[in-house]
């Protein structure tokens, strides 16, 4: 509402708003022209009117459309379609007017078309015909590359060409409109010249090639198409600008280009020659890598290279093979003839590598007397020949070398391998030595008694072998893991040996020890859970699962339960958590224990600070003591968190409300829920009140049995606890109202006041004071007329808040004030000076 102390600040008392004549809109000339469609100009000019030109306004057809022009002269371009004009005039605060209106029609030019009756490609030269439409009252004129052909003003031209072009026409109507065709493009292709040329020699050996390429000179155009000859026939499939020669013969291509122009290159002769035939031999066909004499290769013709793969050492100007330096295996060495056109030819030579008779035999046991067979293991390359041995006593294969140990004496050895003379290679040997060791006598003893408690343990020696013999203990003849000192402790019942075994890999074992173990007693009990409830009337009794006659013990003090049995009276326990031990005596001694927990039952009491509350806010739940917080629960209406019981006043509808705690059980208690109840009543919020205002008598909406307040810009009015109150300061208003239940409602929508303390003089009559324009879009020129002091120039807001300031001089009629950084919307301006105050209604667009 607060736009109506704006309309009332208008209409104060004293003031008349100032009237004059309406103004002449004035005379818009010409008032007719014509013009053509396109690129065209006029000037159109207002004389005659009165006041300030606003704007100007189009209309094409389809209702008038504004023009951003304040000039006397506005200047029309490139109209489409034909268009009235006019001036839209304002004289002071009078209603703005239209001038007269000035009309210019837009003829269409005609539509040009251009076709040609005859080709438009030609060879060399050739004529054209073209003929311009449409036909009528029209001139033509025929252009060439945009430029006017002299005298083709006919609607038909012909004429010889002999070089391309684009060719259109203009087409001028009766009222000298014209346009121009689309161009019609006449191409003229001259008689190219073809050279054909080669990027190698034309003269080769046989397989070889030399590429031909035919390069076209000329202005043509492109897009050509080729066909190569030899001596003077097509070749078939030769169409490419390239082509690859491997005959001999006389070669010539022919080049057309699109226009049906053909040209013939140059004649270039190819020449092809037969390769020279060569031979190459050697004396044999394999050598041994350490003979004698390096073999050299014999060739027809003479002069040319040798070569070969990696691995043979050739001299590639002689053929000569160095052996020595030579990899074994089988190599091709070719030869190149000399000459220009060579001839190749090949031999193939094996190179053997010189024998040798490197061996040995694989390690571990080698003792004289036992079963088995020691064989000999060939080095890489090596060949098996004779096998000898020195001294006497082992028994050798002289063919394979395997010594038969069962056969065999114990002693040191010398084996010889002698390979015989072969393929140039002379004979070679190799030796190794071979040790026979004799077995050893293991015995074993106990280092105390062999029957002990289960925990015990006896330490068995071993003896019976040579310096840095190994030792394995085995436990019913099976290898006890780690047991490979000469002593081990033996805590396992068994029938105990070792294995000694000698460096020379000879092993014995020794005759068993029987160790008795007795078995320990056993303490293993366990309770059916390892929880119970407090309250839960039973008794828990353990099961014992080994030795029986123990006794019980726990630990710490608080539980209840019975020493022989092990049994525990719940109800006279305290809750917590104990360690129950079992023990077993005798010989062999043994204790368990076990975890008992004992659990107090759950408790859900609660409350909550009031029973009424009003519909804001929240509540929390408060937990007696030993309380917990379990699930929190109520009828449909009360905004309720489930975890913590706490209340959204807010969010919840008025009414009587039960809440319920609901503490599941835990431990032992587990299936032993607790539940408590607590109520509680809400209170709804008045309404939220609604506020008018009348000038400064502002009420608020009817609300029985309820209190009010009002508030100034958020603050609490002092006294104004009554319906209605009048205001005396300007600002927001707000008001509050309060229910029988001491609930308050939300404030209402503020309402925005606007105390204008009229001056006592009034000397400043409204004709006095005149602004322009209004509305605005921004910058306002102030006029007060006639005598005055300094005036202070103040505009407001609907709210009552000064947005902008200004002065007037007691010298100045006229001032200014610019409005560009105000929103949109209505505004009050007040003029005050010694004689008095003046308001006018703004509005800025």
């Amino acid at each position: 509402m607060a736009w109506l102390w704006l309309l009332a600040a208008c209409w104060l008392p004293s003031q008349v708003l100032a009237q004059s004549p309406g103004p002449d809109g004035g005379t818009l000339s010409p008032a007719t022209s014509t013009v053509c469609s396109g690129f065209n100009s006029g000037t159109l000019t207002l004389t005659g009117f009165t006041g300030s030109i606003l704007k100007y306004q189009a209309d094409n057809g389809s209702g008038y459309v504004d023009i951003a022009n304040t000039a006397p002269t506005y200047t029309f371009s490139n109209l489409q379609t034909t268009t009235s004009f006019r001036a839209v005039v304002q004289n002071g605060a009078n209603p703005a007017v239209t001038s007269t209106v000035a009309t210019v029609t837009v003829n269409q030019p005609p539509t040009a078309t251009i076709n040609s009756q005859g080709p438009t490609r030609f060879c060399q030269q050739g004529t054209i015909y073209l003929v311009a439409g449409p036909s009528g009252n029209f001139t033509y004129q025929f252009l060439r590359n945009g430029i006017n052909i002299a005298g083709a003003t006919s609607q038909v031209y012909s004429s010889l060409v002999t070089t391309s072009g684009s060719y259109s026409v203009r087409v001028t109507d009766a009222a000298g409109c014209s346009a121009i065709s689309s161009s019609i493009q006449i191409q003229v292709q001259p008689q190219n010249v073809v050279n054909l040329s080669t990027n190698t020699p034309t003269t080769f050996c046989q397989g070889g090639s030399v590429l031909l390429s035919a390069n076209v000179s000329g202005t043509g155009a492109s897009g050509y198409t080729y066909q190569f000859l030899k001596d003077g026939n097509q070749i078939p499939g030769a169409t490419n600008a390239t082509y690859s020669a491997t005959t001999s013969g006389s070669y010539t291509v022919v080049v057309d280009n699109p226009a049906t122009c053909s040209s013939t290159s140059n004649a270039v002769t190819v020449t092809v020659t037969q390769p020279t035939v060569a031979t190459i031999n050697y004396p044999a066909a394999s050598y041994c890598q350490s003979g004698a004499t390096n073999p050299t290769a014999t060739v027809t013709p003479t002069g040319g290279t040798f070569s070969s793969t990696a691995g043979l050492s050739l001299n590639t100007t002689t053929g000569t093979i160095a052996l020595a330096q030579s990899q074994p295996g089988t190599y091709s060495v070719a030869y190149t003839s000399g000459g220009s056109c060579p001839g190749t030819a090949s031999a193939n030579i094996t190179i053997t590598a010189a024998p040798t008779a490197g061996f040995s035999y694989a390690g571990g046991s080698r003792c004289a007397g036992t079963t088995g067979t020691l064989t000999p293991t060939a080095a890489t390359g090596a060949t098996a020949g004779t096998y000898s041995a020195s001294p006497a006593g082992l028994s050798l294969n002289a063919g394979t070398g395997a010594i038969d140990l069962s056969q065999s004496q114990p002693g040191s050895y010398t084996v010889t391998n002698t390979v015989a003379a072969a393929n140039g290679c002379a004979a070679v040997s190799a030796t190794t030595s071979v040790v026979l060791t004799a077995q050893p006598v293991a015995t074993l003893v106990a280092g105390g008694a062999t029957t002990f408690c289960q925990g015990g343990s006896v330490v068995l020696t071993a003896s019976g072998g040579a310096a840095g013999a190994t030792y394995q203990f085995l436990n019913n003849g099976q290898p006890v893991a780690g047991a490979t000192n000469a002593t081990f402790t033996a805590s396992a019942g068994g029938s105990y040996s070792v294995v000694i075994t000698n460096p020379g890999g000879c092993a014995s074992t020794s005759a068993p020890t029987t160790v008795t173990v007795n078995p320990q007693t056993t303490a293993t009990f366990s309770y059916s859970a390892g929880a119970y409830c407090q309250n839960s009337g039973t008794t828990p009794t353990p099961t014992i699962t080994g030795t029986g006659g123990g006794a019980f013990t726990s630990a710490p003090a608080g539980l209840s339960s019975n020493a022989s049995t092990g049994a525990i009276n719940l109800a006279a326990s305290t809750s917590g958590t104990y360690t129950v031990t079992y023990s077993v005596g005798g010989p062999c001694p043994s204790t368990s224990t076990a975890s008992v927990t004992i659990t107090a039952p759950a408790v859900a009491t609660f409350s909550y600070a009031s029973s009424s509350y009003c519909a804001t806010g929240t509540t929390a739940a408060t937990l007696a003591t030993g309380g917990a917080a379990g699930t929190f629960t109520s009828t449909t209406g009360l905004s309720l968190n489930a975890t913590t019981g706490t209340i959204d006043l807010s969010q919840s509808q008025p009414g009587t409300y039960a809440v319920t705690n609901t503490v599941a059980g835990g431990g032992g208690c587990a299936a032993a829920s607790a539940t408590a109840t607590a109520t509680l009543t809400i209170n709804a919020l008045p309404a939220q009140p609604t506020l008018t205002s009348s000038g400064t008598l502002l009420t608020a909406s009817a609300a029985p049995g309820a209190t009010y307040q009002f508030y100034l810009n958020g603050v609490a009015v002092a006294g104004a606890t009554n319906a209605t109150y009048t205001a005396t300061q300007s600002g927001s208003y707000t008001v509050v109202v309060t229910n029988a239940t001491g609930c308050a409602s939300l404030p209402s929508a503020p309402v925005a006041v606007v105390v204008v303390v009229t001056a006592a003089r009034t000397g400043l009559a409204a004709a006095n004071l005149t602004v322009f324009p209004n509305p605005t879009t921004g910058r306002l020129t102030v006029t007060l007329s006639g005598r005055h002091s300094r005036a202070q120039l103040a505009v407001y807001n609907a709210l009552g808040q000064v947005v902008l300031t200004g002065t007037l001089t007691a010298s100045a009629a006229t001032g200014e004030l610019d409005l560009t950084t105000l929103a949109t919307g209505v505004y009050v301006l007040k003029v005050t000076s010694t004689e008095g105050s003046v308001t006018r209604r703004l509005m800025r667009q």
